[in-house]
């Protein structure tokens, strides 16, 4: 009868709202399994190579493995302690590099009765050791000279030396010493303090800031240079993440956002700044950039490239990558696989071509035959998976975020510049967010100034392969007095590179 619902149909709809509520539930235990293995477990984004067995046992074919990278550390960590040990010693490097010392050691039984013995041979043993810093003055002593002829004249004597700091008592080295103890070794300074007492200085903490700040204002105009070098490229990678500051008498910390600018083939800089908005990335890159910029799917990028014409965007295939094995690590699914191993492909291709030392050219011809069918192939997955997912589970999601990204993320087959992902951005922050952990936030918005400054100079260098030490305690004792500003950008570790380049090929 009209309105009455007979015992099949409610049989039906009872059978569907089970099914509803079995869905739901499946979808909650995926987000809760997630979020304890992301607040308890490992935060690795490696795929277990096992997991991707068991998913494609049923499937014809293989996967693919992941970047060879991956797979080689996974190797590492599985070794006997033993083996993991030896193998530590044997990638020991710079040994061939280091003075010798060498101390030759006779036998009670020659030095009693050399005469009776003559030299057949030797035995050598070698230990690796270190002599612990010391601190030392440095005297300079300037002669004065007078004229034998002309007694009356003024004594002759050699100009005052040019010192780091004006008035200042620290030397190049030891203010070299206290940058890289600071943000390379990421000692806060009443670590350094008490180190230097262990030595037998005793150098007041808020004397060492004060040397720390004057350095760095010294230093500063060669980040500049370094700066408009990177912006005079097309083509960018851009990433940013939060450092805590000390709001001026607050007492209370304030999120910033420590900025990196990277022109993969070239330099980089640091811009601190304590906003996230578009007028923070018009701050860094100016309002006329004209090129490519690579990142991640932040909105202010794209709210960016909207109002400047002249820009283009980028994606980041280790960001999609990362939603999906999310979804694998909330458990099994052979959606989330296959994407995953085609990846795995893609990253294997450009590992070839990195070992290769491929050029730009050879690295567009590689990927016109051998990547972009590939990528063609992942957005057919994800179109046809798509369907099969909600749009609020951690799979819907991924794969939301990657078909809105995948047309900028294709691009990367248009040039051979351009990288894969966005990882040498993200990778220049790491050092940042280590020094973090020991000293928490910057003491005002100032010191994150300073900070972009040093992690400027120090990450170029490492890019140029200069020591970084060294190549501070140069610019600490040439920059004094210097206004020229093309002699300033000639101190740039990209000009210094190129330069001893040039004198190895001549």
């Amino acid at each position: 009868m009209h309105g009455i619902e007979t015992l099949e149909e409610k049989c039906i709809r009872q059978g569907a709202e089970l099914d509803a509520a079995n869905a739901k539930i499946a979808l909650l235990e995926a987000k809760l399994d997630h979020l304890i293995r992301r607040l308890f477990g490992s935060k690795s984004e490696k795929i277990d190579p096992a997991q991707l067995e068991l998913l494609f046992k049923d499937m014809p074919g293989k996967p693919e493995a992941f970047p060879a990278e991956e797979i080689a550390s996974d190797a590492a960590e599985q070794q006997p302690a033993g083996k993991k040990r030896a193998a530590h010693r044997s990638r020991i490097t710079g040994l061939d590099q280091l003075p010798v010392e060498t101390t030759e050691v006779i036998p009670d039984l020659v030095a009693a009765d050399p005469d009776a013995f003559e030299r057949c041979g030797e035995e050598v043993t070698e230990l690796l050791d270190i002599t612990p810093a010391k601190f030392f003055k440095r005297r300079i002593v300037r002669i004065k000279f007078r004229r034998k002829v002309q007694r009356h004249l003024p004594p002759i004597v050699a100009p005052a030396p040019v010192t780091p700091l004006v008035g200042g008592l620290p030397a190049a080295g030891l203010l070299a010493h206290l940058l890289v103890g600071k943000y390379i070794d990421h000692l806060p300074i009443y670590r350094q303090e008490k180190i230097f007492l262990r030595y037998g200085v005793g150098i007041p903490r808020d004397m060492i800031v004060h040397w720390l700040h004057q350095s760095i204002n010294l230093l500063e105009p060669v980040a500049q240079a370094i700066r408009a070098q990177t912006l005079a490229s097309s083509y960018l990678q851009i990433d940013e993440t939060p450092v805590r500051y000390l709001v001026p008498g607050s007492g209370k910390a304030s999120r910033g956002y420590m900025w990196v600018a990277s022109d993969p083939q070239g330099g980089l800089f640091y811009h601190w700044g304590v906003g996230r908005g578009c007028e923070q990335l018009i701050e860094i890159i100016g309002r006329n950039f004209s090129g490519d910029i690579q990142c991640d799917g932040y909105v202010v990028y794209k709210t960016y490239a909207k109002t400047n014409a002249l820009v283009k965007l980028l994606a980041c295939l280790a960001h999609i990558r990362r939603n999906f094995v999310e979804v694998l690590d909330a458990g099994p699914d052979p959606d989330a696989a296959i994407i995953l191993s085609l990846i795995g492909e893609l990253y294997g291709i450009e590992a070839d071509l990195r070992t290769a030392g491929a050029t730009p050219a050879l690295r567009y011809s590689q990927r016109a035959q051998r990547s972009a069918a590939i990528v063609g192939r992942i957005r057919e997955v994800m179109e046809v998976t798509q369907a099969k997912h909600r749009p609020a589970s951690l799979m819907g999601k991924a794969l939301f975020y990657g078909l809105g990204h995948w047309a900028s993320l294709a691009r990367y087959l248009e040039d051979g510049h351009f990288e894969i992902d966005n990882n040498l951005a993200e990778n220049a922050v790491r050092p940042l967010k280590l020094g973090a952990k020991n000293w928490l936030f910057f003491g005002s918005q100032h010191a994150g100034h300073n900070a972009a400054v040093i992690y400027t100079l120090v990450e170029n260098c490492r890019r140029h392969g200069i020591p970084v030490e060294e190549y501070l305690c140069e610019l600490l004792t040439r920059l004094p007095g210097e206004t020229d500003l093309e002699t300033i950008a000639s101190l740039t570790p990209a000009r210094k590179a190129a330069a001893r380049r040039e004198k190895s090929a001549a």
